[in-house]
């Protein structure tokens, strides 16, 4: 489910409570469990709103939404790298980088919104090595 605007999530939460009120009243059983495509469209819905604006408009338990988001982006493998990636080479002519008088800057954002600075004068290959575990989702810390 792409959302696009927090007010076109805002109408698709209206209507997905309406949704969940509708399973609610039909079910066969009261301790029936939520069908996987309503907690799916919830676990959508909390990634662009708020966990506790989704979970009171459906009548859910906050922190059971919560850990079907988590598990769900655990859960998510790893994307391919584009045949084709838009890096930009930012190495200066030269034996490496110069650490200007406060450091380098260099900030990065992975599409499941984990994000990276980076100030230092560190050399290129040691910087390229870093942004590669990065984007690859990998973990470059012992």
């Amino acid at each position: 489910m792409a959302m696009k605007t927090v007010s076109q999530a805002e109408q698709a939460l209206t209507e997905l409570a309406e949704r969940f009120t509708h399973w609610r009243q039909s079910r066969a059983n009261i301790h029936e469990r939520i069908p996987a495509p309503l907690w799916d469209q919830a676990v959508a819905l909390s990634q662009v709103l708020t966990n506790g604006q989704v979970a009171k408009a459906l009548k859910l338990s906050a922190p059971d939404l919560k850990n079907r988001r988590l598990a769900q982006q655990a859960s998510v493998p790893a994307q391919a790298p584009e045949s084709n990636p838009r890096f930009i080479d930012v190495t200066p002519a030269g034996a490496g980088w110069i650490a200007g008088p406060s450091g380098d800057q260099v900030e990065l954002e992975r599409p499941d919104g984990l994000r990276m600075r980076i100030r230092c004068g560190a050399g290129a290959a040691e910087l390229g090595e870093l942004v590669r575990v990065f984007v690859e989702g990998g973990r470059c810390f012992n």
